[in-house]
């Protein structure tokens, strides 16, 4: 009864057919949506999805109609006029249908590629002149199959399969009653609908390259089982005539297969026997048999072994672009390819300007190049131009595909704008302002793209929130009345929104490059180029300056970015990587949310080190890593260091203790424990790890600073014992004795007195009075020099600052000496400063009442607060201090006060002192200042020669290793002892308060200066 009723072959012959049918307009339906979308051109999207429902609908009319007459015929007549060649029929289309199936499956692979080329190109057939306009009519036809490619094709994608469907029906249903089909019927297209359905909701959430491969790999499937199916039925045909009559209608075993040719055979599942069961789904989707031929086993593993062929070839070609086994062609020029298209025959530039003209008629769509397509038959030609041909390449009939699509190298056009996307609303000028130059890049985006992947243009065009999304608003409303849609709007006619500052990037020749990528992950395309690292910190910090950090995660894990850069760096060169790589990668992870990296760059801060440098706002956001990450490492980094440093401090703790620690029975003596401790001391001393330090009195110069190197190198040292190896001058040195600054974090690690800013300890005890610097043998000598009645009078122009070296080499006697210099010349400034002196040290940080100091009683207490203890950043420290003051200058012109900088120093810098003081001196000339508007004395404390040889040569040197004659003099030197420790006359002391800024006192000779 069953039987009657539902005939099951037709049930997975019609489900079968349909989802064919469903995988291919599901294809076209996220196709439209991911491309063009309603959120994008609600118009457009609309128009073609109907041409694509329309197309569906007329489809399955005709083929049911086809269906029910053919049907309707046979019990008609009565008469199964099918019979003698069901097989062949069968045969012949499911040939024909694998020949489609695996031409349109290559094409579907070329959807995701060609995405914006055929954006362009709908936009462009919709918007041509009425196809009954003058012209052929193979132009007019072509035209018209332009227009309505959209219902054209999943018209005839539904005709084929139907008709396909009706033949194969024929074949192994019409010896069924005519009630088994409807029920049928209805049930197989049913099923194949539910199923598109999810294929087409599966579509539209997944990214659209995924989903076309996986539709092309089951499209795939299909074609080599229709293959294998299609020469066993010929097979078949043979064998039935050989025992007149179709032997695989009567059963399932024995006599209804041809056993000369059998591979193997199942006696059942026969799908001949209302769908065989179980079996009978395979083989209407897939076209497995239960019985296996010589020819249906070859013929499927040859299919595929052609598929694959094919498919290297095509990359072979996209790649090398020649196919394989035949040599490249050789480019034709620009005139021979402009004659043999029949354009000009003139010169190149008569072709340019043609071409620019015909460009200039051409209707407006997003100010794209055109390109016209030249097809033997019109018919299909917007079928083919949608799926592209299989090379990759448009035919010789026109120029290259890509002319109509903006390429993917963020160019400009003429307007100076990068087109991201060809449907954008909007223009958005980025501005971008560093040391060197100021960046202005402007760029085509679509505001909705922006406000749904970033908070900030989220926020920033919400509508009545901020001016710009009122005024977008409106000049939105303006251009929806002159145009049917924003792709037909030019460039130059759209609203421009201005954003400032990408955030701490590195410096860049361009910001083009990084901002297109940004913009394209926002749209859903995918970058230019494969990024280098430093490249994905600096998209890192504009995404988060823009708040949209999770789509470029997300983007950045499904493209497997740092998977790819992991895999391209050798362990080799992973062990050398630099600081700033390191931290290139570190920030990355910290933005990005990779635990891979910051697990191990982390790890390598915390126990290599780094070079210290003072935090600079103008620099990349990774030399100061943001989320408390900087501060985390150097407190983990302390930790370690507080460890190794806790081993020695155990041990000696307990053998200085009064509890013998020898266990060696009668041999126990207090001289063993004195040996062990002996021993130990020696060792950690040898090592580096230990310096003895007097705790009365100090005389000693040498700083004690954190262990800066590799703690692992601390770890190899501890073990080696007191082999020489490695000595602690190579692998234990300090920061001082490097070229470097010391680490900058933490602060107070720099101290070599105390860890912490606890008392000192009882054995050095604060005097109740404050002390006098001064000690009784020195006095001050009253200037001799003749003139004014007060020789200082001058220091009255000036505003004073004091920039005082407190790096590790003034402890001692430098730091008392310095002590004497500051008694010596603070009472004279803060006297002639009437708004006072200013104050700064290169290690310890500003304070407020470092500023604006009237009394030198106040100076005496703010240097008793400070420790020596760091580098010596003297060049960074001065710039930090007169680059402010110049753009001061800059603004207020001859208002600007002028300063007088003297820095106390012993002359050791671990920096470029040189650099800073060029360049202030180039920006006083250019700003034609007074000789007198900014002076540097350098104060030198200490009598080493070295360093008095290089203060005297930033005195007397400057302009020549400037290369500028004409430099103006900035500089003065004055030691504040003599050869023979002598003091400072009065004159000496003019020189010191005055002599930067006065040519007179800076050419007195130093021998004039102390007695």
């Amino acid at each position: 009864m069953g039987v009657n009723v539902f005939a099951v072959p037709v049930f997975f012959i019609c489900f079968r057919e349909c989802l064919e049918t469903v995988v291919i307009v599901s294809v076209l339906l996220a196709f439209l949506k991911q491309t063009i979308g309603p959120d994008r051109d609600q118009v457009v999207y609309k128009k073609l999805v109907r041409q694509v429902w329309l197309g569906v609908g007329l489809g399955l009319a005709l083929c049911v109609v086809i269906g029910a007459g053919l049907i309707g015929a046979f019990y008609g007549f009565g008469r199964n006029h099918f019979a003698g060649t069901d097989d062949i029929w069968s045969g012949a289309f499911g040939l024909l249908a694998t020949i489609i199936i695996s031409i349109v499956g290559a094409a579907l692979l070329r959807v995701g590629k060609l995405q914006d080329k055929w954006r362009v190109k709908l936009a462009q057939a919709l918007e041509k002149n009425d196809t009954k306009a003058s012209g052929s009519a193979t132009t007019r036809l072509k035209l018209w199959t332009q227009r309505y490619a959209m219902f054209l094709l999943p018209f005839v994608t539904v005709l084929r399969e139907g008709l396909e469907a009706v033949v194969f029906i024929g074949g192994v249903g019409l010896s069924l009653p005519a009630t088994a089909f409807p029920l049928a019927v209805i049930c197989g297209l049913a099923a194949g609908a539910a199923v598109g359905y999810l294929i087409y909701r599966g579509g539209n959430t997944a990214k659209l390259q995924i989903f076309l491969i996986i539709s092309t790999c089951f499209l795939y499937l299909v074609a080599a089982g229709l293959f294998s199916k299609a020469v066993w039925s010929l097979e078949n045909n043979a064998w039935s005539k050989i025992v007149g009559g179709d032997a695989s209608e009567v059963g399932s075993g024995p006599g209804s297969y041809d056993i000369r040719q059998s591979v193997w055979h199942v006696n059942c599942c026969n799908p001949q026997l209302n769908g065989g069961g179980g079996w009978g789904i395979f083989n209407a989707l897939f076209g497995w048999q239960n019985s296996a031929t010589y020819g249906s086993v070859i013929s499927y593993n040859l299919y595929w072994l052609a598929v694959i062929l094919v498919f290297s070839s095509m990359r072979f070609k996209e790649a090398k672009g020649h196919w394989p086994l035949m040599k490249a062609k050789v480019q034709e020029t620009s005139e021979s390819v402009s004659a043999s298209r029949g354009l000009v025959s003139g010169p190149v530039e008569e072709t340019k300007v043609e071409k620019k003209a015909d460009r200039d008629e051409a209707p407006t769509v997003s100010r794209l190049r055109r390109g016209t397509m030249f097809w033997p038959y019109p018919a299909l030609a917007s079928i083919a131009s949608l799926f592209g041909t299989p090379n990759g390449h448009e035919h010789l009939g026109g120029p290259s595909a890509m002319d109509d699509v903006p390429s993917n190298d963020g160019k400009s056009d003429e307007h100076g704008i990068v087109s991201i996307a060809a449907h954008g609303d909007i223009i958005l000028q980025v501005e971008h302002e560093t040391k060197q130059a100021s960046h202005v890049v402007r760029f085509r985006v679509s505001s909705p793209a922006l406000k749904q992947h970033s908070r900030y243009f989220e926020r920033l065009l919400q509508a009545g929130r901020f001016g710009e999304a009122t005024r977008v608003e409106e000049q939105h409303k303006e251009l929806r009345q002159r145009y049917q849609n924003m792709t037909e709007v030019p460039d130059v006619e759209l609203p421009v929104i201005v954003v400032q500052d990408l955030g701490r990037i590195s410096t860049v020749k361009s910001i083009a490059g990084l901002v297109t990528d940004f913009l394209y992950i926002l749209h859903g395309k995918d970058m230019q180029t494969f990024p280098p690292v430093a490249n994905l910190a600096n998209l890192a910090v504009v995404t988060d300056r823009f708040d949209a950090l999770e789509v470029v995660k997300s983007y950045v894990d499904r493209k497997k970015i740092i998977r790819a850069l992991d895999g391209k760096t050798t362990p080799k060169v992973d062990n050398a990587l630099s600081e700033e790589k390191v931290r290139q990668r570190l920030l990355v992870a910290i933005m990005l949310d990779y635990s891979p990296w910051m697990e191990k760059y982390s790890a390598r801060l915390v126990i290599k080190g780094w070079t210290g440098r003072e935090v600079d706002v103008s620099e990349a956001l990774w030399w100061d890593l943001p989320q408390r990450v900087e501060d985390e490492i150097a407190f983990r980094r302390d930790c370690l260091l507080e460890t190794v440093q806790s081993l020695q401090s155990y041990f000696l703790q307990l053998y200085t203790s009064r509890d013998r620690q020898c266990r060696l029975g009668y041999d126990s003596s207090p001289q063993c424990d004195s040996f062990q401790l002996g021993e130990m001391v020696r060792f950690f001393i040898k090592m580096g790890m230990l310096h003895m330090r007097g705790a009365v009195f100090d005389a000693s110069d040498e700083p004690a600073i954190p262990y800066a190197g590799d703690i692992n190198t601390l770890h190899k040292l501890s073990r080696k014992g007191t082999k020489k190896s490695t000595s602690p001058q190579s692998s234990m040195a300090h920061p001082q004795n490097n070229s470097a600054p010391a680490t900058r974090r933490p602060v107070s690690q720099n101290n070599p007195f105390r860890s912490s800013h606890d008392a000192p300890p009882a054995y050095s005890p604060a005097s109740n009075a404050a002390p006098t610097l001064l000690p009784p043998n020195i006095s001050v000598t009253p200037a001799t020099t003749q003139g004014a009645d007060d020789p200082y009078a001058f220091l009255n122009t000036f505003d004073t600052v004091f920039l005082i070296d407190d790096s590790g080499s003034m402890a001692g006697s430098r730091w008392r000496e310095t002590a004497l210099a500051l008694e010596t010349i603070t009472p004279i400034c803060t006297a002639h400063d009437s708004d006072g002196i200013d104050i700064y040290f290169l290690n310890h940080g500003d304070r407020d009442f470092h500023h604006n100091v009237t009394s030198s009683g106040t100076v005496r207490e703010i240097f008793e607060t400070i420790r020596p203890g760091g580098g010596t950043p003297t060049g960074q420290r001065l710039n930090q201090i007169i680059k402010p003051y110049l753009r001061k200058c800059e603004r207020e012109g001859e208002a600007c006060k002028p300063m007088n900088i003297i820095c106390i120093t012993d002359g050791e810098p671990s920096d470029d002192v040189e650099s800073p003081l060029i360049a202030a001196a180039k920006k006083l000339d250019k700003y034609d200042a007074p000789a007198w508007q900014l002076g540097v004395q350098f104060f030198q404390v200490g009598r080493d020669e070295e360093a008095k040889r290089h203060l005297r040569q930033l005195d007397d040197e400057l302009a020549e290793i400037a290369g500028d004659d004409d430099l103006r003099d900035i500089v003065d030197t004055v030691p504040f002892m003599g050869q023979e420790g002598t003091q400072l006359t009065g004159d000496g002391i003019l020189k010191v308060v005055l002599g930067a800024v006065n040519r007179r006192l800076d050419r007195k000779k130093s021998k004039e200066l102390h007695r």
